[in-house]
This record gives structure tokens, sequence and C-alpha cells, in this order.
């Protein structure tokens, strides 16, 4: 299975467009994003991804506007950790902008 990881997009749309050009071009089976969409529209690009979009929230992410709209195009987003299998693997997700001692 492929698999693409993206982060920290923070609403640059031009770079997000590239990314989705990119990844649809790859033909990636899912894309995780581990947070920082930031906002409603970067998630409208996103969502022109032929793969399957899941990820969790960042701490800048503006989920009241973003989670109709991960709603609309069936983008599971959560807040906290996921966790998914792939490949005969378990996969875990976080967002965690904070360094660790």
């Amino acid at each position: 299975m492929r698999i693409a990881v993206v982060s920290y997009t923070h609403n640059n749309l031009t770079n997000v467009q590239r990314i989705v050009e990119l990844l649809n071009a790859a033909s990636v089976e899912r894309v995780v994003h581990t947070g920082d969409i930031t906002q409603a529209k970067t998630l409208e690009v996103l969502a022109r991804l032929h793969a399957p979009l899941v990820g969790v929230y960042g701490n800048n992410d503006e989920r009241e506007a973003i989670a109709p709209v991960a709603a609309q195009y069936a983008i599971q987003l959560v807040d906290g950790s996921l966790s998914f299998e792939a490949g005969g693997r378990r996969v875990a997700v976080i967002h965690d902008p904070y360094e660790i001692d």
C-alpha cells in the first residue's frame, strides 16, 4: 500500500495544490495529514486527492470551519490521535507541536 504523509500545510494553497498534483500522479492509496491544515479552503483543495484523506487536527486548525468541510468530503479528521491498519502494520498519527525533553 502506498501511503503519503502531509503535515503543517498552514493554508499555503499553492503548495497544497502541488501536493495534490504530485500525490495523484503517484497513485497513492491513502493520504495522512498530521495537522495544521489551518483553514477550510485548504481542506477543499485537499479534497481533490484521488485517495482517501485521514488525519488529526493540529493546534492551529480552525476546527469549527474545517469540520463541516471534512464531513462534506467524507474526510476523517480527529482530535488527539488516530490509528489504522495499513499493509499489515498499525499506524499511529498525532500532532504534537511541542518539543519533548
